[in-house]
């Protein structure tokens, strides 16, 4: 009886570990997609970084919007952190970037994260994987890997103008929600 009881504990965990395998990371700093602005504020590996103009747009961007500088993220130094909230405060959307001035510079870091993205989620059959290889056209290469319930990790190097109006190479890592994501663009059609 105790061998029996034992054999299916030992089966229940591998199966919930393999099940655990086949979603895309849905937490970040201590929140998870589907909580609010205001359970953002209140977690300390959030509150400790924080941008200031983050918190004290006063265009109501910053409700929406949360970043944070020189974060630690996935064994990785970067340089913003950014959490994107629907209208009415619900997360949906977790971004990292780094800005390079060269491709060569870029493509090492991409390419690093490429291969630890491949071990994390390459090889478990319920994750898609679809990847854009060539710069050619839009300047955005990209690795996307998305599980059933709609959760998305999606790598890319893109070559755009910053804020200051200069170009640098992006590399940028996000995470996102589709469901919620759909339902934050619902959101802000109703806000027009």
């Amino acid at each position: 009886m105790k061998r029996t009881v034992l054999t299916a504990v030992v089966l229940s965990l591998a199966a919930a570990a393999a099940f655990a395998q086949q979603k895309i990371q849905d937490t970040f700093f201590g929140l998870s997609f589907g909580q609010y602005y205001d359970q953002a504020l209140d977690l300390r590996n959030i509150k400790e970084h924080i941008s200031y103009s983050s918190l004290t747009s006063g265009d109501g961007w910053s409700r929406q919007h949360l970043q944070l500088y020189g974060m630690e993220f996935g064994g990785r130094r970067w340089d913003y952190a950014d959490y994107y909230f629907s209208p009415g405060g619900c997360f949906y959307k977790f971004r990292v970037y780094e800005a390079y001035r060269s491709l060569e510079d870029a493509d090492k870091r991409y390419v690093s994260l490429q291969k630890d993205l491949d071990l994390k989620y390459g090889d478990d059959g319920g994750i898609v994987m679809e990847e854009d290889d060539s710069m050619d056209g839009d300047r955005e290469k990209s690795v996307t890997y998305t599980d059933a319930d709609g959760r998305t990790c999606k790598l890319c190097v893109l070559y755009t103008e910053s804020s200051s109006y200069d170009m640098y190479y992006y590399v940028m890592l996000y995470y996102y929600d589709g469901n919620l994501q759909e339902k934050a663009e619902a959101e802000f059609l109703q806000e027009l």
